[in-house]
């Protein structure tokens, strides 16, 4: 059986890029910086300290903070993000060293499933609460935005009706955060949502245009189009798909994604293209049949830091490469 890396390289967890036709104010290079970092042991270990030149990243999103259904406030998710010594205290003192620099708090995730911000959408008077709560949660610890998500409306146990609360949800939020605005005399708080790439989850829980109203960008999660629970091989986050694609491969590439929000409604220049820092890795059925589009066995060995099958790190795709050619 042989390992194989599907590669995509590559600041922090994902780097993402606005698309755009040449107008500098438009630009953005959105870093987003995973929370647990910080906490990992050794070398792999990254904290706000490592970020050497904040300066080339326009917004950095620190992923993930959490929803109390209960209350409708936003929570932290790790023991030591809030308060006067926390991680997100250290992140947003980088605008000391890179004042151009927005930094965003992203609410939600995979891992924190579809049941809270369900919940949260249930009535109106939870998502009047939910905003008039976050604008002041992220003034409190001088956040200057926030990026829902929301992993995904319509799907894994969020009801149809999710896709139009969903709408709604932003809508609230961007007024909120206007009107907040107004009343203090400070620089509006920013709004960006995360969105997925598979055309079902794209139309059973987004009203596109609609959405696009609301927030000030999406980031599109153009990235794990591929790995070890999908169908064969292939590329997870490739810019472009190729001659003889197989129905099941023709969408899953950048340039199919992008091109179907914006015919679905996103104007190209609210549009933030995710590109991954990891790779993906698959164990192949012989060694010479590797090629993407051909079947496999399972995951491949994963880093020997992040210790999980399927999937490596590029810190650990340098070391791979160093011994490979220099051993």
């Amino acid at each position: 059986m042989a390992n194989i890396i599907i590669v995509s390289i590559l600041l922090i967890g994902y780097t993402l890029f606005t698309v755009t036709y040449g107008q500098l104010d438009l630009y953005r290079r959105v870093c987003y910086f995973p929370s647990w970092k910080h906490a990992r042991l050794g070398p792999t270990q990254f904290s706000p300290d490592n970020i050497t030149d904040p300066t080339l990243c326009t917004h950095i999103v620190i992923a993930f903070a959490g929803v109390d259904p209960q209350s409708f406030n936003i929570k932290p998710l790790q023991y030591d993000e809030d308060g006067p010594t926390g991680l997100w205290r250290n992140m947003t003192n980088i605008k000391l060293r890179s004042p151009f620099t927005k930094i965003l708090l992203a609410v939600g995730g995979w891992d924190f499933g579809v049941l809270p911000f369900s919940k949260l959408v249930e009535t109106d008077t939870g998502i009047d609460s939910f905003a008039i709560n976050a604008a002041n949660f992220l003034r409190e610890r001088n956040f200057d935005g926030l990026d829902i998500d929301w992993e995904y409306p319509g799907q894994f146990g969020s009801p149809a009706g999710d896709k139009y609360r969903f709408t709604l949800l932003l809508k609230v939020i961007s007024q909120r955060f206007k009107q907040e605005s107004v009343d203090r005399g400070l620089p509006r708080l920013l709004l960006s949502v995360a969105v997925p790439v598979e055309k079902e989850f794209v139309d059973q829980g987004f009203e596109i245009p609609k959405i696009s109203r609301h927030v000030d960008f999406i980031n599109l999660m153009s990235y794990d189009m591929y790995g070890p629970w999908g169908e064969v091989i292939g590329h997870h986050s490739a810019l472009y798909g190729k001659p003889g694609d197989t129905p099941y491969m023709a969408p899953r590439n950048v340039n199919w994604v992008v091109n179907y929000w914006i015919d679905k409604g996103m104007p190209y220049d609210k549009i933030v293209v995710g590109v991954p820092f990891y790779g993906r890795t698959f164990a192949t059925i012989n060694q010479t049949t590797h090629e993407p589009g051909v079947s496999f066995k399972s995951g491949g060995i994963g880093g020997p830091y992040t210790q999980s099958n399927g999937l490596i790190g590029a810190f650990e795709l340098c070391q791979v490469l160093n011994d490979y050619y220099y051993s």
